[in-house]
C-alpha cells in the first residue's frame, strides 16, 4: 500500500498529466465555501517526480481547480506520494475518470490516447488498461475516436485511420465547424485512392490559417472550397506551369544572360517582387 503524506502546495507547485474538465458552477460554489470556511479538507492528491522534482496532480481535479482559481499563492492541502512512472499516472487518472459518473467522454479519449503512445504494440496496451481499470476491449476502442467523431466512423476497420480522423477534429481549434470536419472525416475513411490524406489535412489547415474569412462563409460553400485546399498542390504546379510555358510571350518576364545563366529582369509592374 503506497503511504501518504500531507504537504502544503500552491496551484503553480502542481503539474497536470493531462488536462480534466470540471464544471465551472461547482468549481464558483467550491471557491466561495474555500474563502469562508477557515477548516480545509484534503482532496487533492499528488505525486511527486523524485528525478524533475514535479508533483503531478493525481485526484481531486474539481479541488484542485477550485483552488486555482483563487489568488495564486493560496496554499492547498495535499496528500502526497512518492514516484511512481508516467504510464501509473495515466492509469491512475483514467480509473478516476471510469468511476466518475459525471466525467466526459473527451477526458478519457485524451488519457487512453496517451497511455497507447507509450506502448508499441496495441495488444499490451489494450491488456493494461482491462486489467486496471476493467474496461473493456470493445469500451477501450470506443474512447480512442474522439468523441466528436460521428458513431458510424468508429469501428474497427476504420482504426487504421484512428490518427488521421483524430486531427481532424482538431481543427476545432481554428474555428472549423463539426458539420466541415464530419465531412472530412467521411472522406478520410473513404475506401478510395483519392480519400483525405495526412498532407491533404496539413494543406487545409496552412490554408485556413493562412487565409481570411473561411469560417465565415456558409457551411456549404466551406465544404465546396476544400477540395480547392487539398487539391493545392496540383493547382500550384499547373499555375507554375503555364507561367513557364508563357514566359516568352509574357510581358512580365524580360530575359537577359549574364555570365552564361539566365535571369528574370525585374519589372515594376512584375507582381513576383515586392516594389
Amino acid at each position: 500500500m503506497t503511504d501518504f503524506n500531507i504537504i502544503w502546495l500552491t496551484a503553480e507547485d502542481i503539474s497536470e498529466v493531462t488536462s480534466i474538465h470540471v464544471s465551472k458552477t461547482w468549481v464558483d460554489r467550491r471557491k466561495k465555501a474555500l474563502l469562508t470556511n477557515k477548516h480545509k479538507k484534503v482532496k487533492v492528491r499528488v505525486e511527486k517526480d523524485i528525478a524533475t522534482g514535479y508533483f503531478w496532480l493525481i485526484d481531486g481535479f474539481d479541488e484542485f481547480k477550485a483552488y486555482e482559481s483563487l489568488n495564486k499563492d493560496y496554499t492547498i492541502p495535499c496528500f502526497v506520494s512518492e514516484n511512481t512512472s508516467h504510464l501509473n499516472r495515466l492509469l491512475s487518472i483514467l480509473q478516476y475518470l471510469v468511476m466518475t459518473p459525471n466525467s466526459q467522454t473527451i477526458d478519457k479519449h485524451n488519457c487512453i490516447t496517451m497511455i497507447f503512445e507509450l506502448f508499441d504494440k496495441q495488444k499490451e496496451a489494450y491488456r493494461v488498461i482491462e486489467n486496471d481499470t476493467g474496461l473493456s476491449k470493445k469500451e477501450i476502442k470506443s474512447f480512442l475516436f474522439h468523441p466528436n467523431i460521428p458513431d458510424e466512423i468508429k469501428t474497427d476497420e476504420n482504426i487504421k485511420r484512428l490518427k488521421l480522423l483524430n486531427e481532424i477534429q482538431k481543427l476545432s481549434t481554428y474555428g472549423v465547424t463539426k458539420e466541415v470536419r464530419d465531412f472530412l472525416s467521411y472522406y478520410a475513411v473513404q475506401e478510395s485512392k483519392n480519400r483525405l490524406t495526412y498532407d491533404q489535412l496539413d494543406v487545409i489547415r496552412w490554408m485556413i490559417t493562412k487565409t481570411n474569412g473561411f469560417n465565415d462563409l456558409p457551411t456549404e460553400r466551406q465544404i465546396f472550397l476544400l477540395p480547392f485546399a487539398y487539391q493545392f498542390e496540383k493547382l500550384l504546379i499547373m499555375q507554375f506551369q503555364y507561367y513557364i510555358d508563357a514566359a516568352d510571350e509574357n510581358e512580365f518576364y524580360k530575359k537577359f544572360h549574364l555570365n552564361g545563366k539566365v535571369f528574370a529582369q525585374k519589372n515594376e509592374t512584375n507582381p513576383l517582387f515586392p516594389h
